[in-house]
């Protein structure tokens, strides 16, 4: 089914081949609004029906001899008590008549913009709930928009709700329009801009969320007219960070941002975070490699950003994922010769090499773990390790461990003995809701490291977020 959708206004109708005008010298016309003038042709319209006529619809129905089998009209009828002079309440009725009389084959409904028919948000409600319902018509094959007729901001709001709702293969929007002759012009318009304007708005209201890998789905699945090759590198490269794909982030910004002289310099100081990052690599470069340095940074910036979008629950599964990936980091970067993730045999021979002494020297087990009990590294364990480093940041940073650490906070009789990894278990393993109440505890502890590792301010991913939106104005 071919369906035209059409806004009706004061210029679909001609009486006399005159348009409606309160100016107008036509006593008929002058003395009332359009929508008692339009009421009382209604009334009277088996009388007055020849010297009723029509402008817009017909020109684009004649135009487009493609077999249209249903029109859907929208009028406005505003709310009692707002200003209602215009309203096409009756003019509708009056234009399906007309309609159905000279295209008997084609159905007719007419629908009610119960609202201002200035107020585009409201508009924009009453459009979406009409589209969707004709976009689940299992018949339908085609849809046409007439964007001439009605308010400026009617023509609008149906535009945009029909960019959202329906495939844009399978819809065209049309004007027409009086040529300077006075000829009728049809003109197919196009969809480039609007599409461009709403896939962006959507791609920002994504990046402002942290979905980066929706943004960038969405925007190479929608935009199929321009190639913003920097919006698609930033994303990919957000993207790569968001999933502590450190190594991808590398590739993706040497290979399109690092060395270009064609990359505006701003963009490569604001987002290329790894250089932020590396800035501070010195004082753990005796801790740790630069790669898991690096992952540290990110895990530590994605922590903070679903902190701060309040997704506490996401917060405490980064926050412990990073104390895990320091701690292996930081002992395999003193013992590197044997692996602490490991279980089995394997953990066997590294316990072995700790008892002999060839590891860890400064080792000290606590009281409540069982080495002959551990068939691999804990956490617990793994603090333990830590704490035989000799390096101040790395004593730094585990002693603020240690502070969140459920099993430390039990052993020194601390009052708060809920850690950040029975919050991570709670959320990861149970799917219990993680409040703002039940994180607060750990906020310091955020802040702490981030300090310590010496992270951008306002965080990598709000600079990524302003540079999206630099290259998209």
């Amino acid at each position: 089914m071919k369906i035209l959708l059409a806004n009706v206004g004061n210029r679909n109708i001609n009486y006399c081949d005159k348009i409606y005008s309160v100016h107008s010298q036509n006593d008929f016309f002058s003395s009332k609004s359009f929508r008692d003038f339009t009421k009382i042709l209604l009334e009277q319209y088996d009388l007055e029906k020849e010297r009723i006529s029509l402008n817009i619809l017909p020109d684009l129905i004649d135009h487009l001899k493609q077999g249209i089998d249903q029109i859907i009209l929208f009028y406005t009828d505003t709310p009692e008590g707002e200003r209602n002079n215009q309203d096409t309440v009756y003019a509708v009725q009056i234009v399906a008549n007309k309609l159905i009389e000279m295209y008997p084959a084609i159905s007719v409904e007419i629908k009610a913009v119960k609202c201002k028919p200035t107020d585009t948000d409201a508009l924009m409600k009453r459009y979406r709930m009409y589209l969707r319902a004709v976009a689940n018509m299992p018949d339908l094959s085609f849809i046409y928009i007439c964007e001439s007729g009605g308010t400026p901001q009617q023509k609008t709001a149906l535009r945009l709700v029909s960019e959202f709702v329906f495939n844009p293969d399978y819809f065209k929007p049309y004007t027409v329009e009086v040529g300077e002759d006075k000829n009728i012009i049809v003109r197919e318009q196009s969809l480039i801009e609007y599409k461009n304007v709403i896939v962006e708005e959507q791609v920002s209201a994504l990046a402002y969320m942290g979905e980066f890998n929706s943004a960038l789905t969405l925007y190479k699945l929608r935009n199929t007219v321009s190639n913003n090759k920097p919006l698609i590198n930033t994303l990919e490269f957000a993207n790569a960070l968001m999933n502590n794909n450190v190594k991808q982030a590398v590739s993706i910004a040497a290979t399109n941002f690092l060395g270009k002289a064609t990359v505006d310099p701003k963009i490569k100081e604001q987002f290329l975070g790894l250089t932020c990052f590396t800035q501070n690599y010195d004082a753990f470069s005796s801790l740790m490699s630069l790669n898991n340095y690096l992952s540290a940074c990110v895990l530590l910036s994605i922590a903070d950003w679903k902190y701060n979008t309040q997704q506490y629950g996401e917060a405490s599964l980064f926050y412990s994922i990073f104390i895990e990936n320091f701690l292996t980091s930081v002992i395999n970067y003193a013992a590197p010769e044997f692996e602490v993730d490991v279980y089995g045999d394997k953990f066997q021979k590294f316990l072995h090499a700790l008892n002999n002494g060839e590891i860890f020297n400064n080792f000290i087990l606590p009281d409540s773990i069982d080495l002959s009990k551990l068939n691999g590294a804990n956490v617990p364990f793994k603090i333990a390790l830590a704490e035989a480093i000799t390096n101040p940041i790395c004593n730094t940073i585990t002693e603020e461990i240690k502070t969140v650490n459920s099993f430390y906070l039990r052993n020194n009789g601390n009052s708060q003995t809920v850690g950040i990894d029975t919050l991570r278990n709670k959320y990861a393993h149970e799917g219990k809701l993680i409040k703002e109440a039940d994180f607060r505890p750990f906020v310091a502890f955020g802040d702490k490291m981030h300090q310590l590792f010496n992270l951008p301010p306002t965080g990598i991913f709000n600079q990524i977020i302003q540079v999206i939106y630099e290259i998209m104005i």
